[in-house]
């Protein structure tokens, strides 16, 4: 699935949905920079990674990250990183890791304070630190990966803000959703601008297709 999704980003960089590319070549551009013709509507094309929660979404866009890296493309974001009680079996919270710096601070805790996420409760001090991060991204990087983007950012809470700034930015955005919000993203982003991996079926899905 991982191969799969650095594909489709390389044909969403070099050759935007609806632009008359040459396809005959599936080199990056040179400069590592994806053309702006790729806008569609009042937002850039985006890609998804759907699944749930342990199915692999953090780690398919952090392989995703350095495989960029390796081909010159420019890419930053912020990845949550899940703190498992290995004993327990549980996850107990989520630290925001910055692609770039590697730089980690708490982002989720089981305990206030913060912005409650279902059992878990956002720092507001890491909530800022990943939209610094993601608005920079958003107009000085070929790729932005935001990971991830839940309920709450749907509704107004948590990152939504960053996501804001993410969609209407010069980067392709990259973004990790859970499969029940993958058509609410679609509807808002128009279905022909939107391409869905999937990390458990390792497909790229079409249409309204993301799982309930």
């Amino acid at each position: 699935m991982s191969e799969q999704l650095v594909q489709v980003v390389l044909d969403r960089l070099q050759f935007p949905r609806g632009s008359a590319a040459d396809f005959s070549s599936n080199e990056p551009p040179a400069d590592g920079r994806a053309s702006p013709d790729s806008r569609a509507g009042p937002y850039r094309a985006a890609v998804l990674v759907s699944g749930a929660i342990g199915e692999g979404k953090t780690s398919a866009v952090s392989f995703l990250a350095e495989q960029l890296v390796r081909r010159g493309i420019s890419v930053d974001g912020v990845l949550a990183l899940r703190i498992l009680d290995r004993e327990a079996g549980r996850t107990i919270g989520y630290d925001l890791i910055a692609i770039r710096s590697g730089y980690r601070i708490p982002l989720a805790r089981e305990h206030s304070p913060g912005q409650k996420a279902g059992r878990f409760f956002l720092r507001e001090d890491a909530l800022r630190e990943a939209e610094r991060i993601l608005r920079n991204a958003a107009v000085t990087q070929s790729v932005v990966i935001l990971d991830e983007v839940g309920r709450l950012e749907m509704t107004g809470g948590g990152h939504a803000p960053a996501l804001e700034a993410v969609l209407a930015g010069s980067a392709l955005p990259v973004l990790t959703i859970r499969r029940s919000l993958v058509g609410q993203m679609r509807d808002r982003l128009g279905a022909s601008a939107v391409d869905c991996v999937d990390v458990v079926r390792g497909e790229l899905l079409n249409g309204r297709e993301g799982g309930s």
